[in-house]
């Protein structure tokens, strides 16, 4: 397992390089999306927010983590995606807005967690949300508590298994939102789908730091 003070080096290097984010995003794309410069343009305006994906060390291997919601009466309803939430007006920027509701909803204190980038923000056409994903890097694993009011559940998972074969399959969803079903490309991690924006995510960061979690 490479160090946690080398990924973050090496990370920072990795995600200021120029990579294919059209790539990686085609390979989970199940429909076109607007593009950010459409979504600004939007009324009313697109509310900003930010997810937090933390790298972490586990039994010598990276892991990370993803939420189930909570069911509500919501488009999210019952979806997996990273920590994360909309920007409040005392949030100084959108990584400070990813480390705050990190800690809200699964308790990951900010100050444990050290930023090392961002990945491209993403449109959700059925929330008018643009979010914006840091990945950060702790160099524990962390003491994971859920909010019940905001998480359903807990979803820890090993990157390595973001490059296994067979990871993206393809299903279809009845989705209320889209008022229709839907093909759509999904990671299938610990038995869930994980599809949407945060599929496109990990199909992003799995492409940018391939180098150095696939060891």
């Amino acid at each position: 397992m490479i160090s946690p003070q080398d990924l973050a080096k090496e990370s920072r290097i990795l995600l200021n390089k120029k990579y294919s984010v059209v790539d990686a995003h085609n390979r989970l794309m199940s429909y076109k999306r607007p593009s950010i410069e459409e979504a600004r343009k939007k009324v009313p305006s697109p509310t900003e927010s930010a997810v937090l994906i933390l790298l972490y060390p586990k039994k010598k291997e990276w892991n990370s983590i993803l939420i189930e919601r909570t069911g509500y009466q919501g488009v999210h309803s019952k979806q997996i995606a990273f920590p994360g939430g909309k920007r409040e007006l005392y949030d100084r920027s959108l990584e400070e807005t990813a480390l705050r509701e990190a800690e809200e909803e699964v308790s990951i204190v900010p100050s444990d967690v050290e930023i090392i980038g961002s990945l491209s923000t993403l449109y959700i056409p059925p929330s008018n949300f643009l979010v914006t994903p840091y990945v950060g890097i702790s160099t524990s694993e962390p003491s994971l508590i859920p909010d019940p009011r905001e998480v359903g559940s807990i979803i820890t998972f090993n990157t390595k298994e973001l490059y296994r074969k067979g990871i993206i399959q393809e299903t279809v969803l009845d989705l209320p939102t889209y008022d229709r079903k839907l093909k759509v490309k999904y990671y299938a991690i610990e038995n869930h789908i994980v599809w949407g924006a945060t599929g496109l995510m990990l199909s992003e960061l799995s492409l940018a730091l391939r180098d150095l979690l696939d060891k």
